[in-house]
């Protein structure tokens, strides 16, 4: 799936296609699956923020889904509940052509 943009010639590409998961199994496969394809070692985080309810990360890491290494831009987002666990994620990752 590609849109192009028509402020420019770039193409826009869900890479790897958007992923909607409920559960920690659901969770967890699309985890592993995203996981596979990161260089290890290669995560770096650009910043972080945060207060008691939510936290925010962004990293860069790189990556092979089969068409050479890409370094993918993406952050984080957390909701945690009264106890400090997880509630909720959100991630974002942006692959550039």
């Amino acid at each position: 799936m590609a849109a192009t943009s028509a402020d420019s010639n770039a193409a826009v590409m869900a890479f790897p296609p958007p992923t909607d998961l409920t559960g920690a199994d659901d969770y967890m496969t699309g985890l592993i699956q995203f996981a596979q394809a990161v260089v290890p070692g290669s995560a770096r985080i650009i910043a972080s923020t945060g207060d008691d309810r939510n936290a925010l990360l962004m990293l860069t890491v790189q990556a092979d889904f089969g068409a050479g290494t890409l370094t993918l831009p993406g952050s984080r987002l957390y909701l945690l509940d009264d106890g400090g666990k997880i509630k909720s994620e959100h991630v974002v990752f942006y692959a550039a052509q």
